[in-house]
């Protein structure tokens, strides 16, 4: 079965003729393919978020027991350091697969938005803010959600949709090459 990466270098690898034909025959495949981006994005977010809480949890834990004094701060301290790295693993892996310009916006939006519903759930911060700022707050992550939305339904150009390979031009001049190439 393939993978998704091996489909989105069949995808990036097709001419712009070809990328016209396939979008006239297969439709509103090429949306659908963001999907995954938008779901492994708001996934670190989420174990990023997830992080932030147990670390917040085990320095209530340290200011409650101090450090000796009990064994849910080791057990928060232990569960932040693996989702930690969960979070990086699935960050690096969405970053070989999609452009950084989509993934960063989209796992940034979605860390915030998760941290402020375990702050207002977990910590229960939402005691603190009165209707009109919690009216505020969730009148923002509408537009942060709808960011969120265009950069995952925004139309794909053939420009965009055909990566060339690095050109050789960009790298420095060899020394040695260039003065054999002007004599």
């Amino acid at each position: 079965m393939p993978s998704l990466r091996n489909l989105v270098t069949v995808i990036s690898a097709m001419s712009p003729a070809q990328c016209k034909q396939t979008d006239e025959k297969l439709g509103s495949l090429r949306g659908r393919l963001k999907i995954p981006l938008f779901l492994m994005a708001t996934g670190a977010g989420l174990l990023g978020s997830l992080s932030m809480t147990f670390l917040k949890g085990m320095t209530e834990s340290f200011e409650e027991n101090g450090v000796f004094g009990s064994f849910s701060l080791y057990g928060y301290l232990i569960l932040s350091l693996c989702l930690s790295v969960f979070q990086l693993n699935l960050l690096n892996m969405t970053m070989e697969i999609y452009d950084q310009i989509e993934i960063i916006p989209i796992y940034n939006s979605s860390m915030i938005l998760l941290n402020i519903c375990a702050g207002a759930i977990v910590l229960n911060e939402k005691l603190y803010y009165t209707w009109g700022e919690l009216c505020l707050i969730i009148l923002c992550g509408c537009i942060s959600i709808v960011g969120v939305w265009v950069i995952i339904y925004k139309p794909v150009s053939i420009s965009e949709e055909v990566r060339p390979e690095p050109l050789q031009e960009h790298l420095p001049p060899k020394a040695g090459l260039d003065q054999t190439l002007d004599q």
